[in-house]
């Protein structure tokens, strides 16, 4: 004899449905309250904390990194160029290669 089986309620199905969205969101919301959080404080201690004369040294430094000769890595042989000297290097060798870009 076969046994019948009813059909499962749609209602604890629709609670449970409702109950994990709600979940999903309630959790990309902290997530991104978390994020905006980290965010801000990252910027006031890195950027906004900072002493004029700070930012100008950082400054400084990222300027002679990309306006000067400097060993990259001295046993591989590596040496860093000025930015300057990397374009005219770069449309040069495409000019040769015939190329337009």
């Amino acid at each position: 004899m076969t046994k019948h089986v009813d059909d499962p309620s749609a209602s604890p199905t629709a609670v449970v449905v409702v109950v994990f969205t709600l979940l999903v969101v309630i959790t990309i919301l902290a997530l991104q309250a978390y994020f905006t959080r980290v965010n801000t404080q990252q910027l006031e201690t890195k950027v906004i904390s900072r002493t004029p004369e700070e930012k100008a040294e950082v400054f400084a430094e990222q300027h002679r990194e990309l306006s000067e000769y400097r060993w990259v890595d001295r046993e591989q042989g590596v040496v860093g160029i000025p930015v300057e000297q990397a374009m005219k290097i770069v449309v040069a060798e495409n000019a040769q290669a015939g190329g337009t870009n």
